[in-house]
């Protein structure tokens, strides 16, 4: 059985390369051995990458909003095998947070000397995986479930705001409802579009029964 890469060093982090190249090194210590950081301004959107996993790493002084989560999502593609994983010099909103749990992203926070703070569920998942395992954790474990205690509350905007905004302009909404996740894709609108959840559930399901009322072949935009 293969075992993991010792924990990197403490390191300064003073540069965005430093700050990839750490964090890559703690996605082997985690298991995806084969992380590596992508040549600079050919990356997609995606800092850190390996076979089953990509990472995006920030280095700013302002906390991480969901707009940068979803860019993350969206570099995806259709590889929805691939584990998604932030790195955050700073911190994550409370919408970017319940944005993670929704979408099984791991959120990490790094200090200026190159350590870790898992700042999701997700993420905490990941950690103990592999100090339990001592290897490569298994295709899913990155995937896990939400947590079912609700997030924190944020300011959110009146529902007439609200309805103005169509799950297409949230393609990790669509994809979701494609695939026929349809929990996940109600949390996942509530949490992008910063609406309750029953507003999202409304909303969700109006295009999900769109979408399922459809020919097979035919079922593209909901």
């Amino acid at each position: 059985m293969r075992t993991n890469p010792p924990a990197p060093q403490p390191q300064r982090i003073d540069s965005w390369r430093t700050a990839e190249t750490n964090a890559a090194a703690w996605m082997r210590h985690w298991g995806y051995l084969d992380a590596h950081v992508t040549p600079e301004g050919n990356d997609g959107g995606v800092d850190v990458r390996s076979a089953t996993a990509i990472a995006q790493v920030k280095r700013e002084a302002t906390d991480i909003g969901v707009e940068a989560l979803q860019r993350l999502v969206g570099a995806r593609l259709l590889q929805d095998h691939l584990g998604l994983l932030f790195f955050s010099g700073s911190g994550y909103t409370r919408k970017a947070q319940a944005y993670a749990e929704a979408v099984g992203m791991m959120l990490f926070v790094y200090e200026v000397d190159g350590t870790m703070l898992a700042a999701s569920s997700h993420a905490r998942d990941l950690v103990e995986a592999a100090r339990d395992q001592g290897a490569a954790p298994p295709p899913d474990a990155t995937r896990r479930r939400p947590e079912t205690r609700a997030p924190s509350r944020s300011l959110r905007p009146s529902p007439a705001t609200a309805l103005t905004r169509p799950v297409t302009e949230f393609p990790e909404v669509v994809r979701l409802i494609r695939a026929g996740k349809r929990d996940l894709a109600v949390d996942a609108y509530a949490a992008a579009a910063d609406v309750k959840q029953r507003q999202a559930n409304a909303i969700v399901s109006a295009a999900w029964a769109a979408v399922t009322m459809m020919p097979p072949g035919r079922r593209g935009r909901p």
